[in-house]
């Protein structure tokens, strides 16, 4: 019930912004309501769009279509006036002369205004591509820098081994990639495994690029000594 209000809201208000930009439309280019509408549909909705549309579409046809009426009401009236008073001719043929500089001033101003319209549209929809197209940059390059920490974090993890010695002799070799997953999947086992192999001789060192230093093993060799020790004094021997 609440998401079926929620849609018909959604509705009443869509409804009420496309009757808005109708008689927008419909005021600032005096095309009639279909008109207007059919200039939403064809833009999506979008109101500028609408008026660039309806100014390129109908602006020039409208305004000739009423030339072609006002002519020939004008042609009576000169004829009229003609067989009156000549003075009454020259003063319509001036009002005539002002009206069509009148209407060339005004479609003037109108096509400024559509190409302003047109260029404000460009800038905008230039300036939503500029921002997309940053956005899209800055996760590639995130995706890129993960994926370059990942492949690192693998080369060293896989490139670096523990040794397994059984009294002092290498029995098995295992990456530290593969001792990590094995403590994800069990550490408590594993853990318990390794200190109790230090009591049967069992000991451990890290080998490969990084690690192949004596420094890297001081913690290894301390435990396997600590191990021995205390076996010794457990066990005596």
């Amino acid at each position: 019930m609440e998401g079926d209000i929620m849609i018909n809201t959604e509705k009443v208000s869509w409804n009420d912004e496309r009757e808005e930009m109708i008689e927008k439309i419909i005021s600032k280019t005096g095309v009639t309501r279909e008109q207007a509408e059919e200039a939403l549909e064809k833009n999506n909705g979008d109101l500028l769009d609408a008026m660039i549309y309806v100014e390129r579409t109908y602006g020039l046809a409208s305004k000739a279509a009423q030339a072609n009426t006002a002519q020939p009401e004008q042609q009576v009236r000169t004829q009229e006036s003609a067989q009156t008073v000549e003075s009454t001719q020259t003063a319509q043929n001036a009002q005539t002369v002002e009206s069509t500089h009148t209407a060339q001033n005004t479609q003037t101003a109108q096509n400024t205004q559509t190409e302003q319209n047109t260029q404000y549209y460009q800038s905008a929809k230039t300036t939503d591509n500029t921002a997309k197209f940053q956005e899209e940059k800055q996760q590639d390059d995130s995706y890129k820098c993960f994926g370059e920490k990942f492949a690192k974090l693998m080369k060293i993890l896989f490139s670096n081994n523990i040794d397994i010695y059984k009294d002092g002799v290498q029995a098995a070799t295992l990456p530290i990639g593969v001792v990590l997953i094995m403590m994800i999947c069990s550490a408590n086992l594993l853990m318990a495994v390794m200190i109790i192999s230090l009591f049967f001789g069992v000991s451990y060192k890290l080998s490969g690029p990084q690690f192949d230093r004596p420094s890297a093993n001081m913690v290894m060799d301390s435990v396997y000594t600590a191990a021995q020790k205390l076996k010794v004094l457990i066990f005596g021997r």
